[in-house]
């Protein structure tokens, strides 16, 4: 999970001094860095069968405050991997090289992808919104948007 790779890091190194309950704690955020975001301190007592103390105790011997400081530290590193990551993965490249079909699947792949990093939700939901709303709608293209100009 390279996205955690901080602190698992900040985690891993002090494990050993950890007492037996805590290296609990620790196993369980190094399994379950996707979920930790989505949890609170009573659920991940429940889950580890540690105590809230013992939680907070934790994440302060792993160099955070506490367990809130540590779980908005996964957050945003699990949040800057998603805005990060393509929604549609890409082809390998040797397989490019061997089909045309393939070549032009990527490039339409990396527009999709561009298309939903750049536009605004909010924006595209008004608009989509006036469109449907809207007696007639015009578009314009070129001769390879001809099913666009159809519809």
């Amino acid at each position: 999970m390279d996205r955690y790779k901080e602190i698992k890091e900040k985690i891993t190194s002090k494990y050993n001094s950890l007492p037996k309950n805590q290296r609990k704690i620790a196993e369980y955020f190094i399994n379950n860095f996707d979920k930790i975001p989505f949890v609170n301190v009573q659920d991940l007592s429940v889950a580890t069968g540690a105590s809230v103390a013992s939680i907070v105790r934790f994440s302060q011997r792993a160099g955070f405050k506490g367990f809130s400081e540590l779980r908005d530290a996964i957050t945003g590193s699990l949040q800057k991997e998603l805005h990060n990551k393509q929604i549609f993965p890409l082809f390998e490249k040797r397989k490019v090289e061997e089909d045309l079909l393939t070549e032009v699947a990527n490039v339409d792949i990396k527009n999709i992808n561009d298309t939903l990093n750049l536009i605004e939700r909010k924006t595209f939901n008004v608009v989509t919104e006036k469109i449907l709303k809207s007696e007639r709608v015009f578009t314009a293209g070129w001769v390879f948007h001809i099913f666009l100009q159809k519809y």
